[in-house]
């Protein structure tokens, strides 16, 4: 994943409105998922419960949430989580700290899966 792509503006001028479309469905989501958190519909995940303000996540969250939930997971790499954590940091948004940090707990749980099945085709256990 290049680091541009985790810019805190990434779109380009044509793509302002398809992006805050997908915003909007983005916070959507996070938002259903909150409330399903909170009904304890859903176990674990308890990073949602600390979200104040869904709309202070930003599109380099909701590009980490897509790729956290896809197919492509192997494409995130240590160096993309780092870029991503600095990001938050930075911007000092407890929403998006939270958020990170489910981020992190999801891309580790992927990550030893991953290891595991790695260690278990090699014949290792």
């Amino acid at each position: 994943m290049p680091s541009e792509k985790l810019s805190k503006n990434p779109i380009e001028k044509g793509q302002k409105k398809e992006s805050i479309l997908k915003m909007e469905d983005f916070y959507k989501e996070i938002n259903i998922l909150i409330a399903k958190r909170k009904k304890e519909e859903i176990n674990g995940m308890y990073e949602l419960l600390f979200i104040k303000n869904v709309e202070d996540l930003t599109e380099t969250d909701a590009f980490m949430w897509r790729k956290v939930n896809s197919p492509e997971i192997n494409s995130i790499t240590q160096n993309d989580l780092e870029a991503y954590r600095q990001d938050v940091k930075n911007s000092n948004n407890i929403s998006r700290k939270e958020f990170q940090a489910l981020i992190v707990q999801k891309i580790t749980i992927l990550w030893l899966d991953r290891q595991t099945k790695e260690r278990y085709s090699q014949g290792h256990k």
